[in-house]
């Protein structure tokens, strides 16, 4: 099994316990993976909440270019990702094969979306669950537009251990 992907590349995590990784169809071993706490994960929110900062100033044509390319890389290597996931989920390869399909066509939604996006940002539009959307012109009454300069900076608080 692979290493956690963080900050670009692969990271190594020496010292920690690994768990074993069994396919549920047949109980045999398929892999391990580092056992990771408080620090790993702490490491895992700060690399991704970096990667969020550089990703939310991408215009969204380029993240739709980003997001067609990822989806051709996933396609390409349909026939390599789904023993992987029939040997981790222990689901038939058909499905597994469905499953990559679904994902790339998900991708490929976006994809198609990130071409025609209209509309100013608004953020906080959706106080419930503090998603960001592209206005459609309508605000509930606990929103109101503010400026991107405006909007506080996300905090990265530590996982309580």
């Amino acid at each position: 099994m692979a290493e956690p992907f963080m900050d670009g590349g692969y990271v190594e995590f020496s010292g920690l316990d690994r768990m074993t990784i069994v396919d549920p169809a047949n109980g045999e071993e398929v892999g391990t993976v580092p056992a990771g706490g408080v620090a790993e994960v702490n490491q895992a929110v700060r690399s991704a909440h970096e990667a969020f900062l550089a990703w939310r100033d991408t215009p969204a044509a380029k993240r739709g270019e980003i997001l067609g390319k990822a989806a051709h890389a996933v396609l390409s290597v349909t026939e390599e990702l789904a023993p992987v996931l029939t040997s981790e989920q222990g689901k038939p390869l058909r499905e597994a094969r469905l499953e990559i399909r679904r994902f790339v066509h998900t991708l490929e939604h976006y994809v198609g979306l990130a071409k025609s996006i209209r509309g100013g940002y608004v953020p906080d539009l959706d106080a419930r669950n503090g998603a960001n959307c592209v206005s459609t012109g309508r605000l509930d009454q606990n929103s109101r537009p503010r400026s991107v300069s405006d909007r506080p900076a996300l905090p990265i608080e530590s996982v309580p251990e």
